[in-house]
């Protein structure tokens, strides 16, 4: 029989925790009956080390989901658990209940845990489930009826099941709103909607209409949609700079780790055997690599790791003067162009994925860095209208990618035709260095067309579709 883990074993517990796995536990259920003995774990759904664990466990001959609270604060964020899904339950139809509660005692630590039931062929709501996304507006709608506001309200916490309901979950972050001023309710309205990508916002009417309805039972003034849109923008651009920070520190999406001389950061799923070799000795990756540019400030060659295809971008220094200005810079052009990757994917914006960042030092000053990306191919769009013409797809597609750089308040500052790759059929932006937040965009507009002086018909058909778009000089 296996042994089970105690409350101590989980508290130490790396992040990758091998399944399946038993517990020792006692359990409460919500009809008053009462239960000692193993549960099993088969799937690790969450873990933070150290603080929660979420996994689908088998007890009592059902199959639940059990969220356990470990460390010190484990109690308190155990009570806001069950307090949090005794109100969704309360004003929604498709809220998790607790079936029971849970608790482990080992004699040195304890630990309190919460058993929700198992939502069969549950799946994650998609940001471009619009009818999804409007439940959940009505749902918070109906929450803050009730004088409740959601402080965790990424999409995460909301799954939609297999008879088609919106179930919402992650009762620990459900609070009692105890000064309940109308803004506050809007900014944590704002708050919800800004875990969708810009591109939704195009359908925000309908989503506050949702909400207004579920809420005071009448449609949306454009006041209130003004008040929305302006939280919305604020809420956006703070959770953007928490992401951001996200990736330059240890964490479960990232692998962050500093030495004398050197500070790696690398998306946790790409840590592996040969990502870690070429953090040891990066210029092994170069010897037979196929170079596409070889410049003085930079290098970029196309290579293989762990049999994923790569872009490495080696940044070069140039002169000592040059070393001396790039130490002095809070962020080098490299960090800019490792946090602008990362700021697209996590807006829903098309570029290839940031990998890995390496950076070497000699004590102060910042001497050469290596960036790792996807390889979003070689088929840039001067290439591709050269060959084929401006098809309506192509035009489309180059259109969306300026509008949703419109729409996430970016400015690229390089729009040349060759930082527009075609790679499975979809447009994407590379090249990220110069990128920065503003309004501008009229810029990118005039650099983009002027790819297209020696193709008048070329430049024709994007203009037109930029000003059909809203987007015209």
């Amino acid at each position: 029989m296996t042994v089970p883990l105690t409350v101590a074993n989980l508290c130490r517990a790396p992040r990758e925790l091998p399944v399946p796995f038993n517990l020792e536990v006692r359990i409460s259920f919500a009809d008053g009956a009462t239960a000692a003995g193993q549960v099993e774990c088969t799937d690790v759904l969450r873990h933070l080390p150290g603080s929660r664990l979420v996994v689908r466990v088998v007890a009592a001959g059902g199959t639940y989901a059990l969220k356990l609270f470990l460390g010190r604060e484990a109690q308190r964020h155990y009570r806001r658990e069950l307090a949090g899904l005794a109100a969704l339950s309360g004003s929604q139809s498709g809220a998790a209940r607790a079936a029971a509660t849970l608790e482990m005692d080992d004699g040195a630590e304890r630990a309190w845990g919460v058993l929700v039931p198992w939502i069969e062929g549950a799946e994650p709501l998609r940001d471009d489930d619009v009818a999804g996304v409007r439940e959940v507006a009505a749902q918070v709608g109906r929450l803050h009826a009730q004088s409740y506001l959601r402080s965790d309200p990424h999409l995460n916490n909301y799954v939609r099941g297999s008879d088609g309901m919106i179930h919402a979950l992650d009762g620990d972050g459900v609070r009692l709103c105890r000064w309940p001023l109308p803004g506050r309710y809007l900014a944590n309205l704002g708050r919800q909607l800004a875990e969708l990508p810009p591109a939704a916002d195009r359908d925000m009417a309908q989503v506050c209409q949702a909400y207004c309805r579920a809420r005071w039972g009448r449609d949306a003034t454009p006041s209130l949609l003004a008040r929305v849109r302006s939280h919305l923008r604020r809420q956006r651009r703070r959770r953007v700079r928490r992401f951001l920070a996200k990736t330059l520190r240890e964490c479960s999406e990232f692998h962050c780790e500093r030495a004398s001389g050197s500070f790696v950061a690398c998306a946790r799923d790409a840590w592996r055997t040969e990502m870690q070799a070429f953090v040891v000795d990066p210029e092994v990756a170069f010897s037979g690599a196929e170079v596409i540019k070889s410049g003085n400030s930079a290098t970029v060659a196309r290579a293989t790791l762990d049999g994923r295809p790569v872009v490495i971008k080696r940044y070069n220094v140039k002169s000592c003067w040059h070393g001396v200005r790039r130490s002095m810079r809070r962020l080098p052009r490299y960090r800019r162009a490792w946090c602008n990757g990362h700021r697209m994917v996590f807006l829903g914006l098309r570029t290839p994925r940031a990998l890995a960042l390496l950076e070497h030092r000699m004590g102060l000053f910042k001497t050469v860095a290596y960036l790792v990306m996807e390889d979003g191919g070689s088929r840039s769009l001067d290439v591709v209208v050269a060959e084929q013409g401006t098809s309506g797809s192509l035009v489309n597609g180059v259109v969306e990618v300026l509008a949703g750089l419109r729409e996430s308040g970016l400015v690229h500052g390089d729009t040349k035709a060759s930082n527009f790759l075609l790679a499975d059929g979809q447009i994407c932006l590379i090249d990220l260095d110069a990128m920065t937040e503003g309004v501008h965009h009229e810029r990118d507009l005039k650099r983009f067309l002027a790819n297209w002086d020696a193709l008048p018909e070329a430049r024709a058909r994007f203009a037109d579709a930029l000003q059909a778009a809203g987007m015209g000089l």
